[in-house]
């Protein structure tokens, strides 16, 4: 009886301490509460936004911090010109291709009065000529006499037909002699733009494939339509004293079309893209430059309405605003790559 008893205590002793389970050391909840503390100061970190770093220059909505300095020496080797806000009629414009052409008033097929053989070739192609200069000697069919073909204008040799010894008829093209110093800037007039584009209207220009560019009135709109293409013709005048334009080149030349009221605008050099939103630079100082955003609206062929951001009187970078733009984007590779696009 006794040993059974016996074994029946140590059975309830050990279900006893099995369900007290072991004690916990002093140690252990010590390192429990560090971890807890570690943990917590993590939190802390990430939910704390911080400050921006220094020289950060994002724009954020309706401020800019975005500055630049540029000394004396600086903003006249980078063109920089400054003026002032002002009411303008922006008007609108259209694009339109052309070519450059002869002045066809002032481009002479040269021939020979009858019937003859080349004896002498004086001008070659491309040669300068003066008007009445000797270009060619013939030979008349009719009564073996010899006489001068002669320049009948000033001009350059563009094209040249024949040779020594060769017969040419009355109607052969000796020599074509065409004065360059203006051309015709023929430029095609779709069906939806016959109604703006006006004689007298404005037109900038440009050379398809080269920087250069000239401005212009439309002197002569077509009444008829090209019955192949069926497009009208526009042509601007162009001043050509150094020969840049060449007859041949393709261009492209922005028409003002329309008119307007006046509104607040800057030139449209002016205006920059920075952190995907438009800005003019302002002086704020004799060599301190701010961009200060800005809302736009319609752009010319010069200038561009400003809506929001700049008022009437108030002083902007006209020119060379790439130029700081540049320093600005610049300067803030440095801390923040890719903050000025």
């Amino acid at each position: 009886m006794l040993p059974r008893l016996g074994r029946l205590v140590i059975v309830i002793l050990g279900t006893l301490f099995l369900l007290a389970g072991p004690l916990p050391a002093a140690e252990s909840d010590h390192g429990h509460d560090e971890d807890i503390e570690h943990r917590a100061e993590e939190q802390d970190k990430h939910e704390d936004p911080g400050e921006h770093e220094e020289g950060d220059t994002d724009l954020h909505e309706g401020e800019s911090d975005a500055t630049v300095r540029l000394s004396s020496r600086g903003q006249e080797l980078g063109g920089i010109k400054v003026a002032k806000v002002a009411k303008v009629v922006v008007g609108r414009s259209v694009v339109l291709p052309g070519e450059v052409g002869f002045n066809e008033d002032l481009r002479v097929h040269v021939t020979p009065r009858y019937g003859c053989v080349i004896r002498e070739m004086h001008a070659t192609l491309g040669t300068r000529v003066e008007k009445d200069d000797v270009l060619a000697v013939v030979e008349s069919n009719e009564n073996l006499t010899s006489y001068e073909v002669r320049a009948p204008l000033s001009g350059r040799v563009v094209a040249r037909e024949g040779a020594v010894g060769a017969y040419a008829s009355e109607e052969t093209t000796l020599f074509t002699v065409a004065d360059l110093s203006t051309v015709w800037i023929d430029l095609v007039v779709y069906p939806r733009h016959l109604a703006d584009v006006r004689e007298g209207a404005r037109a900038v220009v440009r050379s398809v494939g080269s920087p250069q560019s000239a401005t212009g009135t439309i002197s002569y709109v077509a009444p008829v339509f090209d019955r192949e293409r069926r497009v009208a013709l526009a042509r601007v005048v162009l001043p050509n004293p150094d020969g840049q334009w060449r007859p041949g080149m393709f261009v492209r030349a922005e028409v003002s079309v329309g008119g307007g009221d006046q509104v607040t605008a800057v030139e449209s050099e002016a205006v920059q893209r920075l952190d995907e939103k438009a800005v003019v630079f302002v002086p704020v100082g004799d060599s301190l430059f701010r961009a200060v955003p800005v809302t736009v609206g319609a752009t010319g062929p010069t200038h561009t309405e400003i809506k929001a951001g700049l008022v009437p009187g108030d002083a902007y970078v006209a020119a060379g605003a790439f130029e700081l733009k540049a320093k600005l984007v610049t300067s803030s590779l440095g801390g923040h790559a890719g903050h000025g696009h």
